[in-house]
């Protein structure tokens, strides 16, 4: 049983009212786990009008607020006109770390129901995240469709769809697009739930089970992961009978520090691979001769140069993109200078993103 809630109001209460731009906190709960997510309507939205969907992943040490501030994806949301989902990954802590282990009654050794003082329990929503708040892209217990966390953002979504009391959203444009370990796990979801996401943007991010431990996640984020053409076929396998093609744009920074830069290449080429696979052939491209390959001087005055790489399909529809800014470093491009991890001298990489979910379809 899966249920959506606020974490303040019984939603209920609030169903016939109208959602303020920015709501939540709500909270999913399902056999799988739990996590809080909050909601972008633009004020302009008129009910019954069908939507398209993005959801955004934040990085670590960010937050829902913080990356919405980062990456202005509700601002551009008011302009075009769609939802944005923010589902949060909360900061793993122990119950001890809160209150400091409980105290042992004498009257009644060995009983802890009796022993542990009310303050000392925390809801497991609490307890099942993450010590840095970072999406746990690199451990096998979130790498698997109906498992960990895509099952969780998936029913985020799955939730956030089903609302019949809000935006009323159009289940051929859902996307997903996330930043450093939010861009991993966007890159688990269109592998594991490509019935689901339309296409898939990841910035700074890294390729499917690019780890599978923690040592492994920092070997690949310092060094890369395994080789691309191993991946995509596990992306492939791990899609199942739901086997399509996935649209995906990545964005890296070349002089990025946190996730080392051969990552974005590895991620291209894991999806080229998954994409052959998943069409038996019929879209088969190669990572060394994209369709296009653009170079572009700063987007703003002192701003970064930066490439633009494209993979179309017969058609000419836009199946991947590669955009890598030049000496731009582990941050959001284009991103607003107050928010965490933003490079305003970059292009807008929000902006970019949205352009093509648009061309995607």
């Amino acid at each position: 049983m899966t249920t959506p809630e606020s974490a303040s109001t019984a939603q209920a209460d609030t169903a016939a009212a109208p959602r303020p731009a920015w709501s939540g906190p709500y909270l999913f709960r399902s056999d799988t786990g739990q996590r809080p997510y909050f909601v972008y309507t633009p004020t302009r939205y008129q009910a019954g009008t069908r939507v398209p969907l993005v959801v955004m992943l934040h990085g670590c040490s960010q937050t829902p607020r913080g990356v919405a501030v980062t990456t202005r994806w509700n601002e551009l949301a008011e302009e075009r006109n769609f939802i944005v989902v923010y589902p949060a990954q909360p900061l793993a802590v122990s119950p001890d770390a809160i209150t400091g282990p409980p105290a042992q009654s004498p009257e009644q050794p060995g009983n802890s129901a009796a022993t542990e003082p009310p303050g000392n329990q925390l809801d497991p929503c609490w307890q099942h995240g993450n010590g840095d708040n970072c999406w746990n892209w690199f451990l096998p217990d979130h790498q698997h469709r109906g498992d960990g966390e895509p099952a969780i953002i998936a029913g985020i979504t799955h939730a956030v769809i089903a609302d019949t009391t809000q935006p009323t959203i159009d289940p051929d444009r859902v996307y997903v697009a996330g930043m450093s370990a939010g861009a991993a796990m966007a890159v688990i979801l269109g592998a594991t739930y490509p019935d689901l996401y339309s296409a898939v943007a990841a910035h700074s991010g890294l390729e499917y089970q690019a780890a599978t431990t923690i040592p492994g996640a920092f070997q690949a984020l310092l060094q890369g992961g395994p080789n691309p053409a191993d991946q995509g076929q596990q992306a492939f396998q791990a899609m199942g009978n739901h086997a399509r093609l996935m649209p995906v744009l990545v964005v890296q920074g070349t002089s990025d520090l946190r996730v080392n830069p051969v990552n974005g290449d590895q991620l291209i080429q894991q999806w080229l691979h998954t994409n052959r696979l998943a069409t038996d052939g019929a879209f088969t491209a190669n990572f060394t001769a994209p369709t296009t390959d653009t170079q572009f001087t700063e987007a703003t005055p002192g701003g970064h140069p930066y490439r633009v790489r494209t993979w179309t399909d017969a058609t000419g529809r836009p199946v991947h993109e590669y955009w890598t800014i030049d000496g731009m470093g582990h941050a959001w491009s284009g991103g607003f200078w107050l928010g965490s991890f933003a490079d305003p001298r970059g292009p807008d990489a929000t902006r970019a993103m949205y352009s093509f979910f648009s061309r995607s379809r």
